[in-house]
């Protein structure tokens, strides 16, 4: 009998065990390949996608991946012109099944096989520093291009990840 009541607590653990070992791991774990890039038509994300930079980019031998690992964490890993550049961060999926990474929602619709999602990105207009490439405080065309600045309008980029 003593042997029986010893082995009780040993069996609710292993149960305990199993049902942490089933928890359901998020559908964006795993490696996903950047396959396609564009700009919407118009800044409020409607109209025709213009993919003309991407041909561009993958012309000059553009990759990028990104890996969502289970553990919460991420890599980005983006190449071009044989330059590489990697980006680290946090991430989490939130109850209306949309990834956020380093504390940022980004929108998605995810395919129903599951094997791709697109990212839609809406930049507000702002002015880069010609030299360092760095943003301004210049807060319209006018003043950013009289300091010889370039001047970007708001616009809606479209990212297409697929599962690799």
């Amino acid at each position: 009998m003593k042997k029986t009541l010893l082995l009780i607590p040993f069996i609710i653990f292993i149960g305990c065990e199993d049902k942490e070992d089933e928890k359901e791991v998020s559908r964006f774990v795993g490696t996903w390949k950047i396959t396609f890039g564009g700009e919407y038509e118009n800044s409020d994300c409607t109209g025709a996608i213009d993919s003309t930079d991407w041909e561009f980019m993958e012309a000059f031998g553009f990759a990028g991946t990104l890996t969502v690992n289970e553990g919460g964490t991420y890599e980005m890993t983006i190449s071009i012109f044989g330059l590489t550049e990697i980006e680290t961060g946090t991430w989490v999926e939130n109850e209306n099944s949309q990834l956020i990474i380093d504390d940022e929602i980004l929108a998605f619709t995810m395919t129903a096989d599951g094997n791709s999602f697109v990212l839609i990105e809406e930049m507000e207009a702002y002015c880069e520093d010609s030299y360092t490439y760095e943003e301004t405080a210049h807060s319209d065309s006018t003043s950013c291009t009289d300091a010889g600045n370039y001047w970007y309008e708001e616009s809606c980029g479209l990212t297409e990840f697929t599962k690799q």
